[in-house]
C-alpha cells in the first residue's frame, strides 16, 4: 500500500527483494542465549506522518518475542550495489 500519487511510480515494477533473513544464534553450552538477525531493508516511515514503522523486522521480532525466552536483536540495512540494485 502506498500513498504515492505519481502514476509513473505506481506503475513501476516492485523490483528485487532480499529473500533471506540471516541469523546467528549465541549459545551457552547447548542453550541459546540470544539471536542476532540481519535483513536487508530500508527503514520505513509511516506514509509521511513522521514516525518510524517497524515493518518486516518489527513483525518478526514481535512473533519471536512471544515464542522465545531470550533476546532477538535485529539489524537492518540497505545499500546500493553496482548497477543500482539493492
Amino acid at each position: 500500500m502506498s500513498h504515492c500519487n505519481d502514476p509513473v511510480l505506481i506503475a513501476a515494477p516492485e523490483g528485487l527483494i532480499d529473500p533471506w533473513m540471516r541469523t546467528i544464534t549465541l549459545f551457552n553450552r547447548q542453550h541459546p542465549i540470544a539471536r542476532l538477525h540481519y535483513y536487508a531493508a530500508h527503514p520505513q516511515s509511516y506514509y509521511g506522518q513522521g514516525h518510524m514503522n517497524p515493518d518486516t523486522t518489527g513483525i518478526a521480532r514481535e512473533r519471536l518475542d512471544k515464542e522465545e525466552v531470550y533476546p532477538n536483536l535485529f539489524q537492518r540495512l540497505c545499500r546500493k550495489r553496482r548497477g543500482g540494485q539493492i
